[in-house]
């Protein structure tokens, strides 16, 4: 009988991180999940630990044998070092916007232009009224 309770007992999953050649972390593996294909270089981590390095994997790295938080300098020098963001394409919703911006800002432009001309059109009217003209 304990043969059969022992073989549907099941052993808690185990977790892995893999890292970098820089010490960072680039993925994470369950046995139950990827089974034979955890690298050979993943380092087993407790479910708690995964949760912990999950939240931001950018803190952490491998240092020697032991997965440490990251210092500040370290922090700061990787970001320092970032490459710039490639430029990127507007979406056509930015482009559209854009467009009606312009657009917006042309028929502003012609109202205050007509408004004036409105204006002396009327200046000039009036003046010629005065001046027994019309």
């Amino acid at each position: 009988m304990d043969e059969i309770i022992n073989e549907t007992e099941s052993k808690p999953p185990q977790y892995y991180a893999d890292f970098d050649d820089f010490g960072n972390i680039v993925a994470f593996y369950v046995d139950e999940i990827h089974g034979d294909s955890i690298p050979d270089t993943a380092i087993p981590i407790t479910y708690g630990e995964w949760q912990m390095y999950l939240t931001d994997t950018s803190r952490y790295k491998l240092d020697g044998d032991t997965i440490r938080e990251k210092t500040q300098e370290e922090i700061d020098e990787e970001i320092a070092n970032r490459p710039p963001s490639p430029p990127r394409k507007p979406t056509e919703t930015e482009i559209l916007g854009e467009q009606l911006f312009d657009t917006q800002t042309e028929l502003i432009q012609t109202k205050k232009e007509n408004e004036t001309l409105g204006r002396q059109l009327f200046d000039l009217q009036t003046d010629l009224m005065l001046k027994g003209v019309l």
